[in-house]
């Protein structure tokens, strides 16, 4: 290995380092070049623990006195499905505040009883899976002073009569850059306090997941309609499930969203054999919004070869009537997120959906489209 590095400033490196984060193979090879690259590339490299059978080595190494790896890693993930049914071991747990330089951290697990784990620098958290109460919960939040990119995944926790009116820990106030989320409303404990969480997340950027049932409960969508008037104008950005019952929807307020002007909305086009249909909901969900937020920009995920009845409307009508009414004028851009798995072993699914929409629209409303692979 070299101990010279090649005449690129730093800076450049890491940004071709990223486009290679996830290729281990690539990185590693990188890592080869000299002493220099050798660390930017630790730095875009995950460790994973996706096995209870590998925590023991993993101790090991992170105490071993020879290692590095608390001093050098910037990404943890521990996930796996052995995780979802067991308990991580407390220890490991503890032992994260030695990974003082961890930036992000993902966590899919059943969680121990433990006190909060301090990460000065961490600047983005994946939780999902099961505390022990909601104030172990709470409590476990507190630690993370530089947090701005959070993601909380049918987190939950077990019912404790002693903290049904009065926990014993509050959820802190945090403000961040992103947040996204979706519960489990199975859960009692968990649906009565949705309201202090989500409430206490001040941020521009908001993704409201569900992988519930087909219908958002009542509870849940007086709370978010609480959330959007809390926001205020500080709300920039917006994703939203398709799973929203077309009356219930009407219930949220964005009076007060004035200044929402990216809005996504996950399997709102259905597309097969070329052809495109929009969800019959979309129509009053826009209408609600619009009528309020001067949109710039608006996300359709399309899903491949998914159902869809009669009542839903075909696509090259839907954006022709949209883009013509006036509440919709400051709408610059509608970007296509193509999803679902025939995409990825075919190309050609989306290359026919791009052509057969464009070739259908007036060149006015066609010069506002374009196709993106599907990301948050």
């Amino acid at each position: 290995m070299s101990e010279a590095s090649p005449e690129f400033p730093p800076e450049l490196v890491e940004l071709i380092l990223r486009e290679l984060r996830g290729s281990k193979r690539d990185l590693a090879s990188c890592s080869l070049v000299c002493r220099g690259w050798m660390v930017l590339a630790k730095n875009q490299m995950t460790l994973r623990i996706g096995d209870p059978q590998t925590i023991p080595g993993f101790i090991d190494l992170v105490q071993s006195p020879t290692s590095s790896l608390s001093a050098t890693t910037r990404r943890l993930r521990i996930r796996g499905r052995h995780f979802q049914k067991e308990t991580v071991p407390l220890r490991v747990l503890e032992m994260l505040p030695q990974f003082s330089q961890l930036q992000h951290l993902t966590l899919w697990c059943r969680f121990p009883d433990l006190l909060p784990v301090r990460l000065p620098v961490l600047t983005r958290l994946f939780l999902s899976g099961i505390f022990p109460s909601y104030s172990t919960f709470a409590r476990f939040m507190t630690g993370f002073p530089a947090l701005q990119d959070l993601t909380l995944c049918e987190v939950a926790w077990n019912f404790s009569p002693d903290e049904d009116d009065t926990p014993t820990f509050t959820f802190p106030s945090l403000e961040l850059k992103s947040a996204s989320f979706s519960w489990e409303f199975s859960r009692l404990a968990v649906e009565r306090r949705i309201e202090n969480i989500i409430l206490s997340l001040w941020t521009p950027r908001v993704i409201v997941a569900h992988r519930g049932p087909t219908t958002i409960p009542l509870h849940y969508l007086k709370t978010l309609s609480k959330y959007l008037q809390h926001l205020g104008g500080h709300l920039q950005y917006l994703v939203l499930p398709r799973r929203v019952a077309q009356n219930d929807f009407s219930m949220l307020d964005f009076s007060h969203s004035s200044n929402l002007r990216h809005l996504k909305i996950h399997q709102a086009v259905t597309t097969m054999n070329s052809l495109a249909w929009a969800l019959p909901e979309l129509e009053p969900m826009l209408a609600n919004i619009g009528s309020c937020c001067s949109l710039e920009i608006l996300i359709l995920t399309v899903r491949v070869a998914w159902g869809m009845g009669s009542s839903w409307l075909p696509l090259p009508q839907f954006l022709v009537e949209l883009l013509d009414k006036p509440q919709f004028a400051s709408i610059q851009e509608i970007r296509f997120a193509m999803h679902g798995s025939p995409v990825l072993r075919d190309p050609s699914v989306q290359q026919n959906f791009e052509s057969t929409l464009i070739a259908a629209l007036p060149k006015a409303v066609a010069d506002k489209l374009t196709f993106i692979k599907d990301t948050y």
